[in-house]
This record gives C-alpha cells, sequence and structure tokens, in this order.
C-alpha cells in the first residue's frame, strides 16, 4: 500500500468542473488503482459516484468561494475503499435524496435516475453525517450492475422534468 490516503480541497468557483474532469478523476482512479486490487469497471464506477456527490456539494452544500474537501481511503481489513465529501453548508433536504423511503423505492424499482440515485446504486454504503455536511460512502470491489432505467432531463431553468426514454450507459 503506497499511501493509506487521498485528499484533496476543491473550490466552488467556475474552474471546479474542470479540476475534478482533468485533475481529481486522474488522482482517484490512479491512486484507487495503485492501492487496491479494484477493477478498471468498478473504478470508474467509484469516480461517477464521486462525481455525484462533489456536484451536490458543489450545488447544494456549498456557496462560490467555499471549499469541498474529499478524502479517499482503502480499508485493508475490510477491503473497501472510502469516500468521504465534506461540504460547509447544511444540506436541507438530504434526506429525500439519500434517505431510508429513497432507498426502498429504489429497490422495488420504482425511482427514477438521478444523481443520488447513481450514488445509491453503485455504492455499498452511505452514510450522512452532520446534518448533511459529509457524505460517506464505501464501495467494495465488486462491481454493480445498473438497471435500465428512464432518465430525467431537465429542459429549462424552472426544472420542470422532460422524460426521455434512454437505457442508462452502464459504467
Amino acid at each position: 500500500m503506497e499511501n493509506s490516503r487521498l485528499d484533496f480541497q476543491l473550490k466552488n468557483d467556475g474552474n471546479a468542473g474542470t479540476i475534478c474532469t482533468f485533475e481529481l478523476k486522474k488522482k482517484l482512479k490512479n491512486w484507487v488503482g495503485e492501492n487496491s486490487s479494484f477493477s478498471e469497471k468498478r473504478i470508474r464506477q467509484i469516480w461517477s459516484a464521486t462525481w455525484e456527490a462533489i456536484q451536490n456539494a458543489l450545488l447544494h452544500g456549498s456557496k462560490p468561494g467555499d471549499t469541498i474537501c474529499i478524502s479517499i481511503s482503502y480499508g485493508q481489513q475490510d477491503g473497501l475503499i472510502e469516500v468521504s465529501v465534506r461540504q460547509p453548508t447544511i444540506w436541507q433536504d438530504w434526506e429525500l435524496n439519500l434517505g431510508k423511503r429513497k432507498k426502498e423505492k429504489l429497490h422495488k424499482n420504482q425511482i427514477l435516475i438521478e444523481g443520488t440515485t447513481i450514488m445509491l446504486q453503485l455504492a455499498d454504503y452511505i452514510d450522512v453525517v452532520d446534518s448533511g455536511r459529509l457524505i460517506v460512502m464505501k464501495f467494495s470491489s465488486k462491481v454493480k450492475v445498473m438497471p435500465e432505467r428512464k432518465i430525467i432531463f431537465y429542459t429549462d431553468e424552472i426544472r420542470k422534468p422532460e422524460m426521455i426514454p434512454i437505457v442508462l450507459t452502464k459504467v
């Protein structure tokens, strides 16, 4: 094991998406690949769930100029990759997005694909701590099979959902 942990700080500004796409994504993939025996496909799934958590932190858990902290670690005893995303602001409706009722709907296949749904499907475990300021996801090495679902696309600023039947591309 080379490094027990990867820490990354992301400033909520106009460059956050670019930094994630070109810098953090590469660091995460390289770090997980060097510190675990996870498959490339599973590493891509970890990135997808992490990216969704980061987008939520940028949109709902911080304001411009705030810093979001991302930590990735590998538990040698349990064999799990842990990703935590800490945001400075309380996520007011986290229970609606990551809570028990949403998980139940997801397992009954009664829910459409959106960011938090992707997180719930790809992570083996998600915990929300400190009133939604900290999201902790744990991942086993087992590749998740994503079901085919419809995806919600928002077409205007009012965010009225336009349903478009699309087969979710498997990560």
